[in-house]
């Protein structure tokens, strides 16, 4: 029987699949979103992310942010009020992907108040592998593409404990069963990214088709503000990191490093030689790809798009030495490179007028007027003298 109450679409990641890319159409497109009868809740654009860090504030206990405390609250309320009001809601973070049981349940209570859809975009693995490592690597972390790439065929507990973050993330049956495993099988949603090349565009006709959107007048062609790395790029950034070795704060390397640098600039250049899996490591990518595939066929779930778009395809040319690290002169190009448009950035900001001084109170203005004018300073001698008779 099917229910009559308004959904509730919950996106759950997975990290690195056109998350960003979804959220970023669906924030820019809010108001035609609310004409086709689907609320986008939040009042900025990273409202839902600080909602997901503060109802897994256990997760991440290191992110301190005075806004995020209240936020998941706000995120409900909100979205109870438009499924009160007839509408449906969508929801998306990637950062719900490895949530434990208990995690996924507390979410889940907090919303029930509507049909629960639970939608999951994944992507093939010798894509996926890749894009993950740099943007690990943009957020900090050290290891190298090869010892990354290695430690994920081992088992738990692996050599780089970075493998098994990913796994955590982009265990596809375990993620699904998690989020899903107490729902039906017809509300719990796979969407495939296209193979490369495809487009955003198909991507977004297979969201939109899910929520029943229609799928020409919105405005798609949004800004990519996550795009990745090269190898040397990524190789120039995992250096970096080994050289900062923790000596500034979480902060600053966002804003520097991440922002400024690797996603401003180094994944903006042209001719970035692309990040890919060995030869030999596509075996068994493709061979955990095909247990994902049955896995998400023997559980019943709807497939928005098609599965063989996860199994990886033949490696590309030049795979066997793909993961050698950049030559020196690539990396020294790429490095000079970097470095001058940290420069240009620098002078810019040393050009920049100096803002206004804030107004002096009375007593520095007198004080001011008395190095200038022997009254004044007869007055501001008497003062003195009064006043330390009276302490």
């Amino acid at each position: 029987m099917t229910s009559t109450r308004p959904r509730l679409y919950l996106h759950i990641g997975t990290p690195k699949t056109g998350t960003t890319y979804l959220q970023d159409v669906c924030w820019h497109n809010r108001e035609l979103l609310a004409e086709d009868g689907v609320r986008y809740p939040g009042t900025a654009a990273d409202s839902q992310f600080r909602a997901v860090i503060d109802v897994m504030s256990g997760r991440f206990p290191d992110w301190h942010d005075r806004v995020v405390p209240g936020s998941w609250a706000a995120i409900v309320a909100e979205s109870r009020e438009a499924v009160e009001s007839g509408r449906s809601v969508f929801l998306s973070h990637e950062l719900l992907a490895p949530a434990s049981p208990d995690e996924a349940r507390r979410v889940l209570d907090d919303l029930s108040f509507a049909e629960i859809h639970i939608v999951c975009t994944a992507r093939n693995l010798a894509s996926q592998i890749p894009s993950v490592w740099q943007e690990d690597v943009k957020n900090g972390h050290r290891f190298g593409f090869r010892e990354f790439a290695a430690a994920l065929a081992e088992d738990r507990p692996r050599s780089v404990w970075l493998a098994d973050v990913f796994w955590d993330f982009q265990d596809l049956p375990t993620v699904l069963r998690t989020w899903g495993g107490h729902l039906p099988p017809e509300q719990v949603h796979v969407l495939p990214v296209p193979a490369r090349g495809a487009g955003d565009d198909v991507l977004w006709r297979r969201f939109a088709d899910l929520l029943g959107l229609r799928p020409t007048g919105y405005r798609t062609d949004v800004r990519r503000g996550n795009r990745s790395l090269g190898m040397a790029e990524a190789e120039l950034v995992r250096r970096i990191n080994v050289a900062l070795a923790d000596r500034v704060t979480r902060r600053d390397y966002q804003d520097v490093v991440k922002f400024r640098l690797a996603q401003r600039h180094l994944a903006e250049r042209a001719g970035k030689a692309p990040i890919v899996l060995e030869a030999g490591q596509y075996t068994w990518a493709r061979q955990r790809a095909q247990e994902f595939v049955e896995a998400i066929e023997k559980a019943g779930y709807h497939v928005v798009g098609d599965l063989a778009d996860l199994l990886p395809g033949d490696p590309p040319e030049g795979a066997a030495k793909a993961q050698r690290p950049p030559e020196p002169e690539e990396l020294l190009d790429v490095s000079l490179d970097a470095l001058g448009t940290l420069v240009d950035q620098l002078v810019a900001e040393l050009e920049k007028p100096a803002p206004p001084q804030a107004p002096a109170g009375w007593k520095h203005r007198l004080v001011a007027l008395s190095e200038r004018h022997e009254a004044m300073m007869r007055v501001r001698k008497g003062y003195s003298r009064l006043a330390s008779r009276r302490r």
